[in-house]
């Protein structure tokens, strides 16, 4: 069963005084909150500034790199072309040459038939 207090009651004055604390004590942790709040977003910001940076940063690098290998893979794309050119002359030759071999030893060849059927004819 509730307890009616007079308005007379010397309680009243220390419930008016909590009442009040405590309204201050959540004004002042609203505020506290706030500057929490606005603190975190700040921080937040400049996180993803430094981030955004970051990856420019990156992006700059990974560009730089690819140029890099692009310039090398441009280099040895010219070499193996020099050696594959040097390599076909090389095998050009080598076939030359066989054929040439070739005939010439056919004609040695026919050279000693024909000698030896003249000196058996003979």
């Amino acid at each position: 069963m509730p307890v009616a207090m007079a308005p007379n009651h010397p309680w009243l004055p220390i419930l008016k005084m909590s009442s009040n604390n405590a309204r201050a004590v959540a004004e002042t942790l609203e505020a506290k909150k706030k500057e929490v709040v606005e603190d975190g977003l700040s921080v937040a910001r400049i996180l993803k500034e430094n981030v955004i940076a970051i990856n420019r940063h990156l992006q700059e690098e990974d560009a730089a790199v690819v140029d890099e290998i692009h310039s090398k893979t441009g280099e040895n794309q010219a070499k193996l072309e020099a050696e594959a050119t040097a390599l076909k002359r090389s095998l050009v030759q080598v076939v030359t040459g066989t054929k040439q071999r070739r005939q010439m030893f056919g004609f040695m060849l026919l050279t000693i038939i024909a000698v030896g059927l003249l000196c058996r004819v003979t």
